[in-house]
């Protein structure tokens, strides 16, 4: 297996790069569509059931079958299954939800189509938008559709979730792309899916990643400063040392330039990190500004 820093230089590794962003590009629109859905059926069966008093035992996770459940909770799952497909009513693991929070929480409705068996509600992946999808009649889908829904679920499970090599020949990530936006385009209304299919575009063309040329250009005016800073005659010991901790920062932001990369991909709050990194370096630079240069009058520059 080549080494990481062949690694991150290679097609194949930029290729896999591309190919997460696009699928992560799609869950945040999917999950657009689906949180529209559950809020609807929610309210539906909010209002159905708001006769029946609240739900105190959690009847869902305390009792093995239906038998013992509340009036609240019975009503809340015989509305839930009308909205079911039938071929995946048998399938869902009631035992595994909570009844207790379905009349609260929108997204509990979700849990129970993507039959998801963990306690976060929170479904924006898309595994789950996906198994939602085929789940709730709801969502009207053609048979092209239900078969790109599985060749994205097989696309995205091969390629991002059980793809140790973080590799992708070029011929499968054209692939992908394909199946992306012909997807995209039967499913999604075309006020969605013309600004989605462009964003898909844009990435299979490179040009998202232009975050990279930033961290260039940042680069070059450092090394400028730096530059600028050494060609003074009165530079002293510590403008020397101050050059030389702003090439130790440069070069730390500098190779962090996978950062752009893993912010967008993974939407795991790296936005935040990094721009709490930039917070610290800031003010790092003032308090060594006022330690190397205390308050005698001298420009920083030029030392005079």
């Amino acid at each position: 297996m080549a080494g990481h820093e062949e690694l991150l230089q290679s097609s194949e590794f930029q290729n896999h790069l591309s190919v997460q962003l696009a699928f992560r590009c799609l869950a945040m629109k999917l999950q657009q569509y689906v949180d529209i859905a559950m809020k609807s059926i929610h309210q539906e069966i909010y209002t159905k059931c708001s006769k029946y008093q609240p739900c105190q035992h959690n009847c869902s996770a305390t009792y093995s079958g239906t038998h013992g459940w509340c009036e609240a909770c019975k009503a809340w799952k015989n509305q839930i299954l009308e909205h079911v497909r039938l071929s995946r009513r048998s399938k869902i693991h009631w035992d595994k939800m909570c009844s207790l929070k379905w009349p609260l929480d929108f997204r509990t409705l979700g849990k129970i189509f993507a039959n998801v068996q963990w306690e976060e509600e929170k479904l924006n992946d898309v595994p789950s938008c996906l198994a939602i999808l085929e789940s709730c009649k709801d969502f009207k889908l053609s048979t092209s559709v239900s078969n790109q829904i599985r060749e994205i679920r097989n696309n995205r499970n091969n390629y991002i979730g059980h793809n140790a090599s973080l590799e992708v020949t070029d011929g499968d990530r054209a692939r992908i792309f394909a199946i992306l936006e012909q997807f995209a385009t039967d499913f999604f209304q075309a006020v969605d899916a013309l600004p989605l299919i462009q964003t898909f575009q844009n990435i299979e063309n490179g040009n998202i990643f232009q975050s990279n040329n930033e961290l260039a250009k940042r680069r070059q005016n450092i090394e400028e400063q730096i530059q600028l800073a050494r060609s003074q005659e009165d530079t002293n010991g510590r403008l020397q040392v101050l050059s030389e901790y702003v090439t130790i920062l440069e070069n730390d932001i500098y190779e962090s330039s996978i950062i752009p990369y893993r912010k967008i991909v993974a939407n795991i709050g790296s936005d935040r990190k990094f721009g709490l990194t930039m917070i610290w370096i800031y003010i790092i630079m003032v308090l060594l500004l006022a330690f190397l240069f205390p308050r005698t009058g001298k420009d920083v520059m030029t030392g005079k």
